[in-house]
């Protein structure tokens, strides 16, 4: 945001009292602003006072502001700079079952940084869960599996906290995931190149409720699954796959499933779900997909 600047100086020097106002001098950032230099006149004289002026850059985000009554009264010009908010934020989404991970770009002149967490896109009902962190990423252990939170962060050094940055959306999982590469799809990747696929599980409240477990795929060739000896087995239909596991729900974090590079063209889609302990595939699984394209 860009505000107005308007400033009164207030100098005293001996039985002296000084007072100048700058007028309006044009938009400058309403934030956290940084002394950067003083600057003195090499050539100066006593009382060859600077006045006080005031100049913005034409982004907002500097001024050189000049006032009187240090250096025997000659007075400086003292530059100052807005703090930065960081760059680059992110937050898994959908990724970790246990916690949610932050991430910025580091920003010039930090010392620290700050994260700040909410329910909405609302910056003043946003809580601050971390504080004094000296590296680019922050681990939200008190998320809720399945609750989106927005995320923010400052930039703090001697002089105070920067603005908020923009913000990034995050979410611990909840259930069953797939991901190819990391990644949740759909992703294309040329004929020959590596492909990992991982599967997550995060049964919260569920753990130990008992379940089928499967994982299966279609592929030009058609339907495989994986099954208990962890070997992917052709199948005719759904109803001849297998569960690759069967028992009580626990947290699972990126399990491979498969790793290849050997794919033939074509597209091909990882299941991964869970549903009632009876060894049938059945038509209420709870399950997470992710496709992906091998490109000759």
């Amino acid at each position: 945001m860009k505000t107005k600047l308007l400033l009164t100086w207030l100098c005293v020097v001996g039985s002296s009292i000084y007072m100048g106002a700058s007028a309006e001098r044009g938009l400058i950032s309403a934030d956290v602003l940084i002394e950067q230099a003083k600057l003195i006149a090499a050539d100066g004289v006593p009382l060859d006072v600077f006045g006080c002026a005031v100049a913005v850059s034409s982004d907002g985000d500097t001024a050189v502001i000049g006032a009187r009554g240090v250096n025997t009264n000659q007075g400086a010009a003292y530059v100052f700079e807005v703090m930065q908010s960081p760059a680059g934020i992110a937050a898994t989404y959908d990724f970790y079952i246990d916690r949610v991970r932050v991430s910025w770009n580091a920003a010039s002149g930090a010392t620290g940084y700050e994260v700040w967490r909410g329910a909405s896109n609302d910056t003043s009902q946003a809580t601050r869960i971390g504080t004094g962190i000296s590296g680019t990423n922050y681990d939200d252990m008190a998320a809720t599996a399945g609750t989106p939170y927005y995320y923010w962060i400052k930039t703090t050094n001697a002089g105070g906290a920067s603005a908020f940055s923009e913000y990034a959306i995050g979410q611990v999982l909840f259930g069953p995931d797939v991901r190819l590469n990391g990644a949740a799809g759909p992703v294309t990747l040329a004929e020959g190149s590596d492909l990992v696929v991982t599967v997550s599980m995060n049964p919260a409240t569920y753990a130990g409720y008992p379940v089928d477990w499967w994982v299966v795929a279609s592929s030009p060739a058609g339907l495989y699954y994986l099954n208990s000896g962890m070997v992917w087995t052709p199948a005719s239909a759904l109803d001849d796959c297998l569960p690759v596991y069967q028992g009580g729900l626990f947290g699972l974090q990126s399990a491979v499933v498969l790793d290849t590079t050997g794919l033939p063209a074509g597209i091909y889609t990882f299941y991964f779900g869970v549903d009632t302990l009876n060894g049938i595939l059945d038509p209420d699984v709870i399950y997470d997909s992710a496709t992906v394209t091998i490109a000759p």
